[in-house]
């Protein structure tokens, strides 16, 4: 399976988003935390998968998988 790695810079936050796609077409999109100021739940440098909430967006909060394999909004 061939894998390309893209790395994005948010245009409105310090958000680097990471997207993995895979030669099937499927999409899983990481985030790397440089700053986590009202967010004590995500630790800096640490990188977090991203699930697809386009209401969430909308609002500026990011669908995070933390450590516990649970989603939660934060942010953007």
């Amino acid at each position: 399976m061939k894998l390309l790695l893209l790395v994005e810079k948010s245009e409105i936050s310090n958000i680097y988003l990471i997207k993995l796609m895979a030669e099937e077409r499927t999409e899983k999109i990481f985030a790397l935390c440089i700053e986590n100021k009202d967010c004590d739940d995500l630790e800096k440098r640490k990188v977090y998968q991203i699930l697809p909430d386009e209401e969430a967006l909308k609002e500026g909060y990011l669908r995070v998988v933390d450590e516990s394999g649970e989603d939660y909004l934060y942010p953007e």
